[in-house]
């Protein structure tokens, strides 16, 4: 059953049809998350699972929506258009992910905040996978599992209106050629928002509007019973509102109107290309994935965040713009084996390698304007990274004890090449690289009770490479970053109407990789750098319940303590106002973005309306304690205050599927919140905190009502 929140979900299987279609109580969960098809209540770790209907009833669409379904997670849209994740105190807002997000066991390192349609089911999993997966994996990873094709003729409209000019249109057709042989599957969508920031400076213009056109196609080949092949083609474009921040007066009461002196805006275009091969020799199966991912992008930003070209307190960048001529661009190859799962044991084995070149925005041409004066060049640095893995995984099985085991060898090269710095071209151009091994282990034991729950307990030790912060003026190298996690759980079912999961874990957390902003003294402008800060030890407890009381109603609720302290490290900073270097010891003082509390709860019930049509009435909330954003000693304006989210949906839908009109109410009770804050961001404030807007913030999404309607054929 789902474990963290929206329950429960039926995922799917690599070759099943689709994900999601039994969404009731008691239905069984078969998850991919170890590479392999199994019942999700064998799986001796924390998973939350959510199907492609769950996704639906919960108005889940954007990856803000994903990460209130989870306790611990912390999950939100960057205004740069990428995700800001933090799971379980694992991780850091900004280019420090920790938390890897997967498209069909493929990392995806471009659009990772793309919207969530035609997808089988999503799978969240907590703690360390670097056994089994890439980069970016120390505290977890997120995995999107798409529909495939299959050989029964099936499409499907979907069309959402909303407030603010929100349209959303969405379409796929299967589509069997040969019977049994060959399928294809595409899908397509146009997303049209107008978004919540009006530029008061030009007239009430919205500063945040988006539009983002997506389209896939997917062609499935199986020439015998012993080869399956899937090819996917992905394209997404978006275009619109980039750097959508507002300047503010306090961490209480977020400003919802922008100044700037002008639209900024971005056109962002992604292609990503997957081969996934499977060839069952009997008894072992050997697959291969390879991808191809391109991403470019043009974006423009108003970086001093005011109607005027110059703002004296604020650092002198009146424009920010990045033009890839050099796009990023992805390779990446898996090649593995699986044995089929006996009673006695199982085992995995593969190879893994990746070439990544310009990922970091800077890595690209970077521009600024100076006083309203021309634009100039005064970034310019290439970068690649050359990853090489071996992995392996192995379950012995005694009976209903099992006993697992894993490992991966890996190795990580990262290089940059400075073409352009503060304007000069470099003149000899010198590529610098760093290189990192590492070898990551980890073992479970997990026992099954005849006729009860799944006890288990683990431990894993996850790995972030080391790389060099070329975003500032002089850059330097940082080093890998380590997480040893032990985890203890259990999870089961009484009285065959209610599921339950508990999980208790403790981690402790090596040379942390933070992202921070100073001022650069050279070019005096404000970058972002990458630095090993020092150690925290992050523990909690975790605990999730799903009941149907009565038939036809369905509740669930989850939650979750942390406590993410700093065991040793300490960090300097210039003191807005002053610029005076100030050093603090973190020793005791809590992680960023690591709130203690985090609940959701939900409640789905469907009324017969007649033999063939019903009613469903579902709400959820979710609650997030406050939490601090930065290390500095800001005060009060560091502390982000608890707040509530809640949502409403109503559907009239045809009991077997075929059509559906809905209604729902997004942010039900329209509470305001930050999703990104930078206290003093533009200078001082006042001693409560308040200031005449000094700090840079992003702004939630207000309460917004969406009428919608599908129809399936």
């Amino acid at each position: 059953m789902s474990l963290a929140s929206a329950f429960p979900a039926m995922a799917q299987e690599p070759s099943a049809t689709d994900a999601g279609e039994a969404d009731a109580p008691g239905s069984e969960i078969v998850v991919t998350a170890r590479k392999r098809s199994e019942r999700l209540s064998d799986v001796p770790e924390s998973i939350a699972a959510f199907s492609g209907d769950t996704l639906t009833r919960n108005a889940v669409t954007t990856i803000n929506d994903l990460g209130r379904q989870t306790p611990g997670l912390t999950l939100t849209r960057r205004q740069d258009n990428t995700a800001n994740v933090v799971l379980r105190g694992v991780g850091s807002l900004g280019s420090v992910q920790g938390v890897g997000f997967y498209i069909d066991d493929v990392q995806n390192f471009t659009d990772t905040t793309a919207r969530l349609e035609d997808i089988g089911h999503v799978e969240i999993l907590k703690g360390p996978q670097g056994t089994l997966y890439g980069g970016s994996t120390i505290g977890g990873a997120i995995r999107y599992v798409a529909k495939i094709p299959d050989f029964e003729q099936a499409g499907q409209v979907k069309v959402e209106m909303g407030e603010r000019n929100y349209q959303d249109i969405f379409g796929t057709l299967n589509i069997p050629i040969v019977d049994g042989k060959v399928a294809a599957r595409i899908a397509g969508s146009f997303t049209h928002d107008d978004g919540y920031l009006p530029n008061q400076n030009l007239g009430g213009v919205p500063n945040s509007e988006m539009r983002e056109f997506a389209a896939k196609g997917q062609l499935l080949l199986k020439p015998s019973e012993d080869l399956t092949a899937l090819f996917t083609l992905r394209y997404r474009r978006t275009t619109g509102a980039y750097g959508s921040y507002t300047r503010n007066n306090d961490v209480q009461t977020p400003n919802y109107e922008s100044n700037t002196s002008f639209i900024p805006n971005s056109k962002i275009t992604t292609w990503a290309g997957i081969a996934n091969l499977t060839y069952d020799f009997g008894g072992v199966a050997l697959t291969s994935i390879t991808s191809y991912t391109q991403q470019n992008r043009i974006v423009a930003t108003d970086a001093d965040y005011t109607s005027t070209a110059f703002a004296p307190t604020a650092v002198t960048q009146l424009a920010g713009y990045t033009d890839d001529k050099r796009p990023t661009k992805i390779l990446t190859q898996e090649f593995r084996l699986t044995s089929e799962t006996s009673d006695r044991f199982d085992w995995i084995a593969g190879l893994y390698g990746a070439r990544i070149d310009n990922l970091t925005v800077q890595g690209t041409n970077g521009g600024l304007s100076i006083n309203n004066g021309p634009v100039r060049p005064y970034l310019e640095r290439t970068t690649r990274q050359d990853d090489v893995a071996a992995f392996g995984t192995a379950n012995m099985h005694f009976g209903n004890l099992t006993v697992g085991g894993g490992l991966r060898l890996l190795h990580t090269k990262y290089s940059y090449t400075p073409m352009r710095t503060n304007g000069v071209v470099q003149n000899p151009i010198v590529t610098q690289s760093v290189a990192f091994t590492a070898v990551l282990p980890k073992l479970s034991v997990s026992y099954k009770v005849d006729g009860g729950p799944l006890i288990y307990g683990s431990v894993a030790e996850g790995w972030e490479s080391g790389k060099i912060s070329i975003d500032a003026s002089v850059p330097g190298t940082y080093k890998p970053e380590k997480a040893w996690t032990g985890e203890l759980g259990i999870k089961g079912e009484l009285a065959g109407n209610l599921n339950y999961e508990l999980a208790a874990y403790y981690t402790r957390y090596l040379a942390r990789q933070i992202q921070t902003r100073t001022l650069d003294p050279i070019i005096n402008v404000v970058i972002e750098r990458v630095d090993n800060i020092g150690t925290s030890i992050n523990k909690g407890l975790e605990a999730s319940l799903a009941w149907t009381p009565v038939q036809r109603l369905s509740l669930n609720a989850a939650g979750g303590y942390l406590d993410a302290k700093w065991k040793k490290g300490s960090f300097t900073y210039a003191e807005a106002g002053t610029r005076i270097l100030r050093t603090i010891d973190l020793a005791g003082k809590q992680v960023p973005n690591a709130p203690h509390w985090t609940f959701n709860f939900g409640g789905t019930y469907t009324l017969p309306i007649s033999n063939d049509v019903e009613l469903e009435l579902h709400g959820d909330a979710s609650y997030n304690d406050s939490f601090i954003w930065r290390l500095t000693p800001h005060g009060a304006s560091n502390i982000n205050p608890s707040y509530w989210v809640s949502n409403a949906r109503v559907a009239l839908r045809q009991i077997d599927g075929n059509w559906e009109f809905a209604a729902r109410v997004e942010n039900l009770f329209d509470v305001r919140y930050f999703t990104e804050f930078a206290p003093q961001y533009f200078g001082a404030q006042n001693a409560d905190g308040s200031c005449n807007g000094c700090h840079l913030g992003s702004v939630s999404s207000p309460r917004r009502f969406v009428a919608s309607a599908m129809l399936k054929f």
